[in-house]
């Protein structure tokens, strides 16, 4: 009897020490290959939809630009991120907003979120130097925006993200072209 109590003790050890091992092993890939890790958000392209303007007799402005913006999830899991909106910026003061709808991402998959943003040509027409601007046949914008929310794996491990990204943004009067270039910066 002493055999097989024995042999059942040493059975026990060895089934404990392989379940100690296998707990290890879940713990460390959980932490380091399916980390809940940042999406990537950048702006791909910023077009001139629209433009009218005019000095004469009386000034005016009418512009809308049209952002994409692509959302990378490189996660083991889902990421999930609340409204927000697009803000367009000119000689500091605020000239237009576009809203960003809250979405859903699965998996390791790219999204595009295309959005326009409408000047508010009233900003405009208050500021001098904006018609310096428009002789030249340059106006200087920056562009901002921002995702929060949160990626999760397995609905288990969760991590809040927040995503900015800055363009700055040359609107070629005569040409109606666009030159921009864009800095993304994530933040846990």
């Amino acid at each position: 009897m002493s055999c097989c109590g024995r042999g059942l003790k040493i059975c026990l050890v060895v089934a404990c020490i392989l379940l100690l091992v296998i707990a290890v092993a879940l713990v460390v890939l959980f932490l380091v290959v399916l980390k809940p890790k940042e999406p990537k958000i950048t702006t791909k392209s910023v077009t001139l939809d629209r433009i009218q303007s005019a000095i004469l007799p009386r000034p005016f402005l009418n512009l809308t630009l049209g952002l994409v913006v692509e959302v990378k999830n490189p996660n083991y899991g889902s990421f999930r991120y609340d409204d927000s909106n697009a803000y367009l910026v000119y000689r500091g003061d605020l000239v237009g907003v576009s809203p960003i709808p809250a979405g859903y991402q699965k998996a390791r998959s790219t999204q595009t979120i295309r959005t326009n943003i409408t000047l508010m040509a009233g900003e405009f027409l208050k500021d001098f130097e904006f018609y310096g601007d428009l002789l030249k046949g340059v106006l200087n914008f920056t562009s901002t925006s921002s995702l929060h929310g949160k990626a999760s794996i397995f609905k288990v491990l969760k991590t809040e993200v927040s995503s900015n990204c800055t363009c700055e943004i040359s609107v070629h009067v005569a040409s109606q072209k666009t030159e921009s270039s864009c800095k993304t910066v994530v933040r846990h």
